[in-house]
This record gives C-alpha cells, sequence and structure tokens, in this order.
C-alpha cells in the first residue's frame, strides 16, 4: 500500500489528513518530517484550490450561501472571528476578508475596516460575518 492510501486508511478522510499535524503524519512507517510537510504543503493547496473554484461559481445572496462558505474554514476555530464578504453586482465573490480574532464569546471590527476593503474592492454588496467557535 502506497503512504498516501495507509494515512487516508488510517486517519479515516481526506479532510481528517488535511487536519493531521506533522507528528501524526510521521506516526505512518515511510513518512518522515520532510514527506509530511510535503504533503501538509500539496493539501494546503488543493483546499485553497477548490474553495476558490467552490467560491467563484457560487452566488452569495443567502445566509445559507454565505454560512457554505466560511463553514470548513472556520470548524477548527477556538476564538470568535469576523470576516467581510464582498461581491459583484451580480453576488459572485470578489474576495472574504478576515477582520478580526475574538476571545471566547467577543470580536471587535472598527466600520472604517470594513468599508475600507469595500472601496477598495470596489464592492457593490457586502456582508459581515460573525464567526462563533464551535462548542
Amino acid at each position: 500500500m502506497e503512504d498516501g492510501e495507509e494515512l487516508v486508511q488510517q486517519l479515516g478522510t481526506l479532510s481528517k489528513l488535511a487536519q493531521a499535524t506533522l507528528e501524526e503524519q510521521q506516526t505512518i512507517k515511510g513518512i518522515g518530517r520532510d514527506k509530511a510537510i510535503a504533503l501538509q504543503g500539496a493539501l494546503t493547496l488543493a483546499l485553497r484550490m477548490a474553495a476558490e473554484i467552490h467560491d467563484a461559481t457560487l452566488k452569495h445572496d443567502t445566509s445559507e450561501a454565505i454560512a457554505g462558505l466560511l463553514r470548513e474554514e472556520g470548524r477548527p476555530y477556538e476564538v470568535e472571528h469576523i470576516y467581510v464578504i464582498l461581491a459583484n453586482t451580480r453576488r459572485r465573490l470578489i474576495r472574504k476578508v478576515h477582520l478580526s480574532n475574538g476571545t471566547l464569546d467577543a470580536a471587535i471590527v472598527h466600520p472604517r475596516a470594513v468599508f475600507r476593503h469595500a472601496v477598495a474592492a470596489n464592492a457593490s454588496a457586502v456582508t459581515l460575518v460573525h464567526k462563533s467557535p464551535q462548542r
């Protein structure tokens, strides 16, 4: 069995593999520090590419669509986070901007931070998102 297959089999899913630490990956025979670092880099790149493709094709005009945009990224958060979602006139994503890390139960952001990004991106739609940690 190849190293990658063994990693997926031991950890259960590709998602869990992507979240595995270097130390966890190195518990598999044949995976040393260098391979684990390369694997994490490849997985991070693949996740970002998939997210960009997915995000660019969706309309971000409902709360469900916005929640879907941040659901997986925010799953491991242990503190509050605030994002601004910027969209064009067709409600296609221009970009999402992480504005603030908070504490366990609070996060603060100044309105000028929100609007500075919106104006710079020439966004016609702005959605402010508050992401609470999974409890």
